[in-house]
């Protein structure tokens, strides 16, 4: 304001004293400037003022203008400022006018000088910053999350719409409020509440706790609280942010469920199973496992380094399961084999160290976990006690071959066939002896196709007997051999079942011819009739029949 005295009474004294040094210092101003007469006329404007505003001394006073003045000049102020703006050829420009009244020597009121700050840098910051102020204000207010502002002593200051709608309550209800009136939680009036250890120096603090809205509903939120700072760098409150987390908590909770339902069964199958992470730490060791190894859940549980081996082998290795994860020639020459069946890997082998040293034929089969996107996460492997199968198949394989040598060394000719069709699946060396034909001959064929039965009628009784008896004892029937010449025998046969299917095991005793000459022999007085040799050959061979 000093500057418009200055230049008014510059002016004044200009009038007096020609070509007074003033007049210079009036025209070389960088600011426009400008003085009115009485009638609000242009009467000076210095060089400044012609270029900025292509108008000249006599004009009057445009319209951007003359408002400001008016108003001034009813104010009765002797000096006073407004805003003026003036749209140029590109854009418009702001100027910050100080007014001032011009007086004679005499200090009579002759007139008004009016200098012209340009501003219009600093205007056109002021409304950017004012529009990026509005807009994050609007960003602000409607983000999903629910802020608030509390000031050093709790008091809330601010809210959002957000807020207001998380909490339900008003914003006349929160501002003005103690931040634990509004939206309380359990961390409230404790060492840990978020606010509280942000005025006390944490630049963050994050947590999850449950709040209380107005209707007494609680809602899980994650809380951000952080520094209110000044544009000077002073801490003068604490910015709260609370994202509501329900849909989250469900989710969780359906996973924990889900997680628990999977351990649950892992625990209770019958086969001893575990399971390890990507990491080769061990998730799950289930009850089976436990009585299987002796080793506890909570001895192995989180345990990395193939302790999970131990137990089996009495050293950490890699065994199976860490084959799903990377194959290791290595490891899998420890096992007769390793085969694969899709993803999974399965093998057996025998712990002597299992069962308090009695050892343990196992089968075991170990399988990838990957997650929803198809990533590795872990591998899994259920192991069984196979001992009492193999020792059945060690039995089997001994009884087998006990069979076989009763089987192939019995004088008495022996057959197996199907019940169906009486297709031939083996034959003993007696019946190829007997009957002339070779094992190529005979194995796959029926005794039909053979015409072994010379009389069907006899076959089709013989069968009914055996379907009905499960079992036939020395049934006389005349079969032919090879050579086409028919013979009388003695036939016991018994129904056998394997893997479902049912079979016939045939013994044929000697012929009845051979048995007679052997008797005339022996007594070349004695008759016998025909019909009383069967009955004879089965009280000489009953020994042999089953």
């Amino acid at each position: 304001m000093k500057q418009l005295h200055d230049l008014a009474s510059a002016s004044a004294r200009a009038k007096s004293v020609p070509d007074n040094k003033y007049l210079a210092i009036f025209e070389s101003l960088p600011q426009p400037v400008m003085v009115l007469d009485k009638k609000q006329k242009i009467d000076s404007i210095n060089q400044a003022g012609l270029r900025m505003f292509k108008i000249s001394k006599g004009d009057g006073l445009p319209p951007w203008l003359a408002e400001g003045v008016n108003s001034s000049v009813v104010s009765k102020e002797p000096v006073s400022e407004f805003l003026a703006k003036v749209n140029g050829e590109k854009d418009a420009l702001y100027f910050n006018v100080k007014i001032s009244r011009a007086l004679e020597n005499s200090g009579q009121h002759e007139g008004i000088i009016l200098i012209f700050n340009d501003i219009t840098e600093h205007k056109q910051a002021e409304d950017c910053a004012k529009y990026a102020c509005e807009e994050l204000n609007q960003i602000v207010n409607y983000t999903i999350d629910g802020i608030r502002v509390v000031d050093m002593n709790f008091n809330i200051i601010r809210v959002t719409e957000s807020f207001i709608e998380l909490s339900g309550m008003s914003r006349d209800q929160a501002v003005g409020k103690k931040c634990y009136e509004v939206f309380p939680g359990s961390l409230c009036h404790t060492p840990n509440c978020p606010l509280l250890r942000v005025r006390n120096g944490e630049e963050r603090v994050k947590c999850d706790v449950e709040k209380v809205c107005k209707n007494g509903e609680k809602i899980p939120c994650n809380v951000t609280a952080t520094p209110f700072w000044t544009a000077k760098g002073r801490k003068i409150g604490i910015v709260e942010n609370f994202r509501d987390i329900t849909e989250r908590k469900r989710v969780e909770d359906e996973l924990r469920n889900s997680h628990q339902k999977l351990l649950n069964i892992i625990e209770f199958l019958p086969d001893a199973t575990f399971v390890i992470d990507k990491d080769k730490k061990v998730i799950a060791w289930n009850r089976a496992i436990e009585q299987m190894t002796g080793k506890r859940k909570e001895e192995i549980i989180g345990k990395g380094d193939y302790l999970y081996a131990v137990p089996f082998y009495g050293e950490q290795r890699p065994i199976l399961i860490d084959l799903v994860i990377s194959r290791d020639e290595q490891v899998e020459k420890q096992y007769d084999f390793v085969r694969q069946r899709g993803i999974t890997l399965f093998t057996e082998f025998f712990v002597p160290s299992l069962f308090d040293g009695k050892g343990a034929y196992l089968w075991g089969n170990a399988s990838p976990l990957y997650d929803a996107d198809g990533n590795l996460v872990g591998a899994i492997e259920s192991i069984r006690d196979i001992t009492e199968q193999k020792e059945a198949e060690k039995a089997l394989r001994l009884s087998e071959e006990r069979f076989a040598k009763a089987f192939n060394g019995n004088p008495i000719p022996m057959t197996i066939s199907t019940l169906d069709n009486g297709c031939l699946l083996d034959v003993n060396e007696s019946f190829i002896q007997t009957t002339g034909y070779s094992r190529q001959e005979v194995i796959g064929c029926t005794t039909t196709n053979l015409s072994i039965w010379l009389d069907s009628k006899d076959r089709a009784q013989f069968m009914q007997m055996l379907r009905e008896q499960g079992t036939v004892r020395n049934w006389e029937s005349t079969f032919k051999i090879k050579s086409g010449e028919a013979r009388v025998g003695l036939f016991s046969s018994d129904l056998i079942e394997l893997n479902g299917t049912k079979y016939i095991v045939h013994l044929h005793i000697i012929t009845y011819t051979i048995m007679v000459c052997f008797f005339i022999i022996k007594q070349p007085n004695l008759f016998i009739p025909p019909q009383q040799n069967a009955k004879i050959l089965a009280n000489c061979l009953g020994g042999f029949l089953l």
